[in-house]
């Protein structure tokens, strides 16, 4: 216990204010304190009580009342200065510790001065001068006692002070988070003055799964004989604290005067220890760890348990594991980032970001080391779609992960495999010797792949083929090696699929010529040499035009015509279709605003454009199409947008969102030449498309391949059941037409009625059927097309 020298001013104080033992005033004094001290500590604790003193039990305050009756008697009667000093000391703190403020102290030794006076005057004294001299001797002792427990009170509170600002110096600066703790713990157990403190880290979700264990000081718990009672007490605890809020937190506080009876374990564990205390800390209501302190040096008196210290330490530590919990957050969320960046989330293999950057890393050093040699494999799966198909999805993406282990198995630590989406696979073979060299790493990639594998029970035939591409030291485009490498594996599935097709001379003029197209292609985008064409497709119930499908045409200025089949699919293979697609929005929603000027009340002037999957899965060409639809289009309902079936192979969450955004809009969204992609039950109810079209290549053999009419009249049935609309298109006779409209399909499109227009002469068609209502007969009167 500190102590401190009594200044002169006390001394004097107490010395001028003393009675003689035997004297009429002491005696008067004894008598008196014996009666009416004990009710004036009562309401001095009953005042602390009623003012929200946090952890102050009865049983406590009982113990302080009858150590401060006895500490008063001894103040009132005796002079042995230095004890009561101490005694002074010793209330102030435990005040201190109990979180009672300066002024409520105060306040509550002013209502134990008002109590005693009042009781002295109540008294009947013979000497009428002693009721003052009494009242001058009791003022002036308590006096000294508020002085003297006042200043340990402020010293403790200048401790608590400078304990607190390490601390949080310490939780906040520190970013060696273990070193952090043990500092935290080292200056907690100095300042209560106990002998040792542990802190265990529990694992978020898995009960007392140690994370960590930090020990500062002694441990009389480490032997063998003590580890089951302890683990117990430590497991109750945790129980009782887990999910309960910060501010309902408890702490556990056992000695050996309070323990459980009856229990021979822990009575041979608090043979070892004074006091043991347990503190929870919490991250918002989460219990993420438990601090063990506990005390080996008995006492003859128990000291206060000092709750309000205790209380700071847990705060802080908190701090400083939720700034651990944030940091391995964030280091998590950047790694996921750089994942999710470079690295294909279903397989863990490069994606495109990072083997173009491998790439271009060895282009540079094969322009500089003339001796070395690279190769480029580009790997796809053959009939993937059909494993889709049969199997599911689920089954498709365990195929691509066998796949996948299949390929870096076979290759070298330098090479690089990557993934580019759905089933193509590129491997990067660093430093090859030769074309040999890698035409056997090729094989052994085939040979792996081309194989029967075994998922959940379920036997699936696998094959793959293979485009083999040798780099020269003069290649320097990333874009055109890869669409050479693609060509090749092209042309290794015309051979037979399950096959090995090196790419040579033979290929190159060819690939000049389509490398040209893409360039001209580029050229007839920006000089507006790209027109949209209109295909009405017709209500045959009342032979009026529901709607007109934007189609896109090019006029090569050298070449002329080019079929769409040959210039879209040449610009699939690039990025290309980006900048196509988006031209064609801007000239359909041009075309649709002319329309709509000229005939604003017209029910057909709604529009159905095509979006590739690669414009869908951009978000930049996504966002792009969105702004051109809100800005350009009075109502975003007379816009339909056409996605084919493959969009559905990679769909994700965020794809779903994407869709969602458009449905939102009041877009409506159909599924092109349904049947030919990857159909599943399961996204036609999750995407909630509004209409699915039949696939021309279905329509042309109906009436000659009952199968494929019986399939027809399968996804009309499939249509009307999920409440979709349905489309049939490449309609060209009458036989076709009148078949699908017995079994229930109503709109049609096809050369029957109409081919694609320009917009010019689409107006013409609109006008003509504004003006004789209808420009195409109903079937009740034999369709027949009413030609100009």
């Amino acid at each position: 216990m500190e102590c401190y020298a009594l200044n002169d001013k006390i001394y004097k104080s107490l010395s001028s204010c003393q009675f003689e033992a035997g004297t009429d005033e002491y005696n008067a004094l004894k008598s008196f304190m014996s009666k009416h001290i004990s009710g004036a500590l009562c309401e001095l604790y009953d005042f602390l009580e009623t003012h929200d003193i946090h952890h102050f039990p009865k049983k406590k305050q009982d113990q302080l009342i009858k150590k401060q009756i006895q500490h008063w008697n001894n103040l009132m009667l005796h002079s042995d200065f230095l004890h009561l000093q101490k005694e002074s000391f010793r209330i102030g703190k435990a005040h201190d510790r109990n979180n009672i403020s300066t002024e409520i102290y105060l306040l509550g030794y002013n209502k134990v001065i008002s109590h005693l006076q009042r009781k002295i005057f109540e008294e009947d004294f013979k000497d009428t001068s002693l009721p003052k001299k009494l009242l001058n001797h009791i003022t002036n002792r308590i006096l000294v006692d508020i002085s003297l427990s006042l200043s340990s009170y402020v010293s403790e509170r200048e401790k608590n002070s400078l304990y607190f600002y390490e601390i949080s110096k310490i939780s906040s600066c520190n970013h060696d988070f273990k070193k952090a703790i043990s500092d935290v713990l080292s200056l907690t157990v100095k300042r209560i003055e106990m002998q040792g403190i542990c802190f265990y880290g529990l694992q978020s979700d898995k009960f007392l799964k140690s994370l960590d264990t930090i020990h500062i000081g002694d441990d009389p718990l480490a032997d063998p004989s003590s580890l089951a009672c302890r683990e117990k007490i430590i497991k109750d605890f945790c129980l009782e604290n887990q999910g309960t809020k910060n501010e309902n937190q408890k702490f556990s506080v056992l000695t050996r005067k309070n323990f459980p009876k009856n229990s021979k374990k822990l009575d041979s564990l608090f043979n070892k220890i004074e006091r043991y205390i347990l503190v929870p800390v919490k991250i918002e209501e989460e219990l993420v760890g438990v601090v063990e302190i506990f005390s080996l040096k008995r006492k003859k008196e128990e000291g206060v348990v000092p709750y309000k210290t205790i209380e700071m330490f847990s705060s802080q530590l908190s701090i400083i594991l939720e700034r651990l919990h944030l940091f391995i957050n964030q280091e998590k969320f950047i790694e996921s980032l750089h994942n999710s960046a470079f690295y294909d989330s279903l397989t863990g293999l490069a994606n495109r970001n990072l083997f173009i950057d491998r790439l271009k890393q060895n282009l540079k050093k094969l322009s500089r080391i003339d001796i070395s040699r690279s190769s480029i494999i580009f790997l796809d799966v053959d009939d993937f779609k059909n494993i889709n198909d049969k199997y599911g999805h689920t089954m498709g993406d365990e195929t691509l992960k066998i796949i996948a282990k299949s390929i870096s198995a076979c290759v070298r630590q330098i090479d690089t495999v990557a993934r580019f989406g759905g089933d193509e696979f590129v491997i990067l073979l660093d430093s090859v010797e030769n074309e040999g060299e890698a035409y056997e790493i090729a094989e052994r990639i085939l040979k792996n792949c081309c194989r029967t594998l075994y998922i959940n029970d379920t036997k699936i035939k696998n094959s793959v083929s293979i485009g083999l591409l040798m780099l020269e030291n003069n290649d320097d485009i990333e874009d055109s090696i890869l669409y050479k490498a693609d060509k090749a594996m092209y042309q290794a599935k015309k051979l037979g699929k399950g096959q090995i097709c090196v790419f040579d001379s033979e290929f190159v003029e060819k690939i000049n010529s389509e490398i040209k197209m893409l360039s001209d292609l580029e050229n007839a985008i920006q000089s507006n040499e790209i027109e949209m064409y209109y295909q009405p497709i017709i209500d045959v119930e009342s032979g009026c035009i529901a709607y007109f499908e934007a189609l896109c045409r090019w006029h090569h200025p050298e070449i002329g015509y080019i079929p769409p089949s040959t210039f879209i699919n040449l610009a699939e293979t690039s990025d290309l279709i980006l900048d196509l697609g988006k031209k064609c929005f801007e000239i359909a929603l041009r075309d649709m605003a002319r329309l709509r000027r000229a005939y604003p009340t017209y029910p057909g002037a709604i529009f159905s454009i095509n979006m590739s999957v690669k414009q869908f899965h951009n978000d930049k060409n996504f966002q792009a199409i969105k702004k051109l639809i809100q800005s350009r289009s009075s109502s975003p309902s007379s816009i339909k947008i056409e996605v084919t079936e493959n969009l559905l192979l990679d769909s994700t969450d965020h794809t779903f969102e994407k869709f969602t955004a458009l449905k939102e809009m009041g877009v409506e969204v159909l599924i092109d030449d349904f049947g030919t992609g990857y159909s599943s039950l399961s996204y036609l109810n999750k995407f909630s498309f509004d209409y699915l079209k039949i696939d021309k290549s279905f329509i042309d053999t109906m009436n000659v391949d009952e199968k494929n009419l019986e399939l027809i009249r399968a996804i009309i049935a499939l249509s009307n059941s999920q409440n979709i609309g349905i489309i049939a298109e490449g309609i060209e006779t009458k036989e076709q037409l009148e078949t699908l409209y017995e079994m229930g399909c109503y709109l049609i499109q096809g050369y029957y009625f109409s081919k694609p227009l320009p917009f010019s002469e689409a107006l013409l068609l609109i006008e003509k059927e504004v003006s004789h209502k209808k420009v195409f007969k109903s079937l009740q009167h034999n369709i027949f097309s009413i030609r100009a």
